[in-house]
């Protein structure tokens, strides 16, 4: 639980400077981070004031040094921390391609100088696949793109220019809190965002035998390029239909990647559907 270590950080600053777990705490909430930010707003509210609280007693913030690293032996970047670079943060990229097979490849960090230096280091890859299976932990989610007669497309087939209806189906066993509900779209899909003056609809008729979004549960929704995400306080136990448009508009063959469910404060309880290819012609 990242905001019970952020809390635990705070407490140990505050009784003991001299702990020598905090540099290791602080070290853990740094490699929980993912896309700068933690698992929720929550987690990141936490995160940051039990570090500004340990920069600020600690001293932390009077910083200058010098830092190497080192990939295979050889340098790979060099720099400097000062008290004015506190709030910034070098990102370096090593391209796997360019990362010796069959070898140990040893990266090494070197500092000197006063302060302490915190670095995190990710590796991101991307597997092939045809299709994603769903997944059920506590959320289920079940997604179809459906035309107006409420009947599921066959063939995951679309032509360019014209609007189908996306169709969530979420079941809650038991009743659930902050729930977020995010679908990632195709990338020759759009969203139709039908509230704004200038946006044009092809097709005004809604699809036939759906109950429409269960609007008394859903406070907020964003329609972003390329996802649509919904947000509810309270759900209780239950089924829950959500559609809405979406919009044809580059020709090719797209991988849609799961829709998802999840707490927001709790994110394993979760679920996603499958995911797949969509053609547009």
């Amino acid at each position: 639980n990242i905001s019970a270590t952020a809390a635990m950080l705070e407490t140990m600053v505050l009784y003991n400077t001299n702990n020598p777990l905090i540099p290791e705490t602080v070290r853990h909430i740094l490699t929980t981070r993912r896309d700068n930010h933690w698992g929720s707003t929550k987690d990141t509210a936490m995160v940051l004031k039990a570090l500004a609280k340990q920069l600020l007693v600690k001293g932390d913030q009077k910083v200058n040094e010098t830092y190497n690293i080192l990939f295979s032996g050889m340098v790979f970047k060099n720099g400097q921390f000062t008290k004015e670079d506190l709030f910034k943060m070098q990102e370096y990229i090593i391209d796997i391609n360019n990362i010796p097979l069959g070898v140990d490849n040893k990266l090494v960090f070197e500092k000197s100088g006063d302060g302490n230096l915190y670095y995190n280091i990710n590796m991101k890859y991307f597997l092939p696949y045809s299709e994603i299976k769903p997944l059920e932990q506590g959320i289920v989610v079940v997604r179809d793109f459906i035309d107006v007669t409420g009947k599921t497309i066959q063939k995951n087939e679309v032509k360019e220019n014209t609007e189908i209806w996306e169709r969530l189906t979420i079941v809650v066993p038991e009743e659930r809190h902050y729930v977020v509900i995010e679908d990632i779209l195709p990338a020759g899909l759009e969203s139709v965002n039908e509230s704004l003056k200038n946006v044009s609809v092809l097709n005004k008729e809604k699809p036939k035998n759906t109950k429409g979004t269960s609007s008394a549960y859903l406070r907020h929704q964003e329609l972003r390029d390329d996802r649509t995400v919904f947000f509810a306080d309270y759900l209780p136990a239950g089924i829950y239909e959500i559609t809405y448009r979406l919009r044809a508009t580059t020709p090719g063959k797209y991988h849609y990647p799961p829709a998802s469910a999840y707490e927001m404060y709790l994110p394993d309880v979760m679920g996603h559907s499958d995911g797949g290819w969509l053609v547009v012609n």
